[in-house]
């Protein structure tokens, strides 16, 4: 698989590698990233390949440039005929920079009769800026007025595009475009395409027009797309940009609107925050006061910045709209009434339970039953939610099957399997029902990849994982979680991609592959530290402790432990309480301390032992078995 120019490689072209890497067949395969050095490419750029090399089996290598003596070899592979002098070889192996694929497209394009303008201003040893303005100002008013138009429509383009938002004839508009190919400021791609020779060339046009001379520039090219009434992807992607620089707001809004949405039905969350920003500002100059459309649009954006893991934003985001007038009447009224469940939501995810708990218990109260299913299936499930992590697992489960009951009556497919995942979740946590909780798991996986539900999927994969892992089935929770990694990396769910890595590195932990298991949690940490969750970034501390005591590192384990029970104590995370106790008496134990053992055994005690944590019963009996191995009396002080 060759990448070429990859260093510059944009969001959407990443997020379909995204897409693609793992789907890829398990076999060998080379993966060739062309272009500039990795340190000088962008962040998302580096975090991608960062990200391939964190996967298993995985090995890289750095390819060195060609040397000279090399570059002749290679022209002479591509044509035995060329005998090129040694200022040739100087000349290309400047402008490739040893880069092979580079090498050959200088070479193809030398097979022209015209050179281009920056290979004119190479040979002549001048800086391309000074050369490139000096043949500018050679053109005449109409070609420097269609090359100006060329900078606006992008690096490529098609010809009747250009003729569109063009005031020339099209037999007038040929003939310069023709001029301009021979200048070499414009060549001629396949088919209709017309494309500058390289982007530093567009940059430069681009940039020496005046802002005001941009903005009409702008408009008109999104008055072109308008009156082509296209709806592919690229003219609404095209007409979402150009109506936004061209200042034409209330054609931007609904482009941007439209866009946004398509970017989040591919999975690019990234580019959908971008248009939503972008229809959100341009709605406040273009009907300011259409509130129902701006708590949309707020919605959407908190809805896109909760994907890309930016929970803060998301927060603020609804907090903000929250502060809003409601709008009259039933106009905007369902967004008015998701953002309060949204922002529970996301206080959820961030680990504020206290705020959350009150917040859906009174949206509960306030919300009658009945009027409307969606919110109602939606408080449900944040309530159920809230009870699961502080352990009330039976409330959990009467809440989630009550939101299952509403949403098979309503005939919401997806809330039926959203809510099946759910109720395993708090089936999982009751003795005698995990192989319930697997058979729901398994039905809603299937319905959700069936719907398109691909971030949902992923969470049904990683909580099935969890549970098998639970039940002493490791290698099944070993794929099921990897099935939801590859999932949650399709969706670009950050948050999903780092539970699933933590929980994979807990099941490589217990079958001894501790340099892959710290590999993948240290990714995970840095993931959900990143998006500020920190109830996932204490569990990613309990397992770095968990890998620490499988050597005997005492010391690295009770820090780790000390820092995850500060979070879970602030977060008034109980069940978690248990097992940061549980490790700290395994710690205590291993250091020879009977009295801290003791009374960390006694912590555990009061805070529920394996009432709270059903999956942790046969350590907590290891526990106490061992402590009374010490002539330790704990008898009576068990859990049950």
């Amino acid at each position: 698989m060759a990448l070429e120019n990859f260093g510059h490689a944009d969001p959407s072209s990443l997020d379909l590698l995204r897409f693609l890497y793992p789907q890829l067949p398990p076999q060998p395969l080379w993966i060739l990233l062309a272009g500039v050095p990795l340190t000088e490419s962008g962040p998302e750029v580096r975090r991608f390949v960062e990200r391939l090399e964190g996967g298993p089996a995985v090995d890289r290598w750095v390819l060195r440039p060609l040397n000279p003596p090399e570059v002749l070899e290679f022209v002479r592979s591509i044509d035995p005929a060329k005998h090129p002098t040694p200022h040739e070889l100087t000349v290309w192996f400047s402008e490739s920079r040893g880069n092979p694929l580079f090498l050959e497209q200088i070479l193809r394009t030398r097979s022209r009769p015209s050179p281009t303008l920056p290979e004119a201003a190479r040979a002549a040893n001048v800086p391309f800026s000074e050369f490139a303005r000096a043949r500018i100002s050679e053109l005449t008013e109409a070609e420097r007025k269609v090359l100006a138009l060329a900078s606006v429509l992008g690096l490529e383009f098609p010809f009747s595009l250009l003729r569109a938002a063009s005031d020339f004839e099209e037999e007038r508009l040929a003939e310069i475009v023709e001029r301009l190919v021979e200048r070499g400021m414009l060549r001629e791609g396949p088919e209709e395409a017309i494309e500058f020779p390289r982007d530093e060339l567009r940059t430069l046009v681009f940039g020496d027009l005046p802002r005001e001379r941009q903005r009409e520039l702008h408009q008109r090219v999104a008055r072109a797309l308008l009156s082509s009434r296209r709806s592919d992807p690229d003219a609404l992607f095209a007409l979402a940009h150009h109506a936004f620089e061209g200042g034409l707001d209330a054609e931007a809004v609904e482009a941007n609107r439209r866009a946004a949405e398509f970017a989040a039905q591919v999975a690019s969350p990234e580019i959908a925050r971008t248009h939503l920003e972008r229809a959100l500002k341009c709605l406040k100059t273009a009907r300011p006061d259409d509130l129902a459309g701006e708590l949309e649009l707020r919605l959407a954006l908190a809805m896109a910045l909760d994907q890309l893991g930016e929970l803060k934003r998301a927060e603020l985001t609804v907090r903000e709209a929250l502060e809003l007038p409601r709008p009259a009447g039933e106009n905007g009224g369902t967004a008015a009434g998701l953002l309060p469940i949204y922002l529970a939501r996301i206080l959820s995810e961030e680990g504020q339970w206290s705020e959350a708990d009150a917040l859906t218990e009174r949206l509960l109260k306030a919300d009658r039953e009945g009027e409307n299913p969606v919110s109602r299936i939606a408080l449900l499930r944040l309530r159920g939610g809230v009870d699961f992590y502080h352990g009330h697992y039976a409330d959990a489960l009467r809440h989630h099957e009550r939101a299952l009951e509403i949403a098979r009556r309503a005939g919401e497919g997806r809330e039926v399997a959203l809510a099946t995942v759910r109720r395993a979740n708090a089936l999982s946590m009751i003795p005698g029902r995990s192989e319930e909780a697997f058979t729901a798991y398994r039905e809603a996986c299937e319905s959700l990849l069936k719907l398109g539900g691909v971030s949902e999927a992923a969470v049904a994969h990683i909580s099935l994982g969890i549970t098998l892992f639970q039940n002493d089935r490791s290698a099944e929770a070993l794929e099921e979680l990897s099935s939801g990694l590859a999932l949650a990396e399709e969706a670009s769910d950050v948050r999903q991609q780092g539970w699933a890595r933590f929980n994979i590195a807990d099941v490589l932990r217990e079958q001894g592959e501790l340099p892959e298991a710290r590999q993948q949690n240290a990714r995970a940490q840095e993931l959900l530290a990143r998006i500020g969750d920190r109830f996932g970034v204490a569990q990613t501390q309990i397992i770095s402790a968990k890998i620490a005591l499988k050597v005997g590192g005492f010391s690295e384990a009770e820090r780790e432990l000390e820092r995850a029970q500060e979070i879970v104590r602030e977060l008034g995370v109980e069940p978690d309480e248990v097992e940061v106790l549980l490790r700290l008496a395994e710690v205590a134990l291993g250091q020879q301390d009977t009295a801290k053992a003791v009374e960390r055994w006694r912590e555990l005690v009061r805070h529920g032992g394996a009432d709270l944590r059903l999956d942790l019963a046969p350590e907590i009996l290891h526990l106490r078995e061992g402590l009374r191995a010490l002539g330790v009396a704990v008898d009576g002080e068990s859990p049950k």
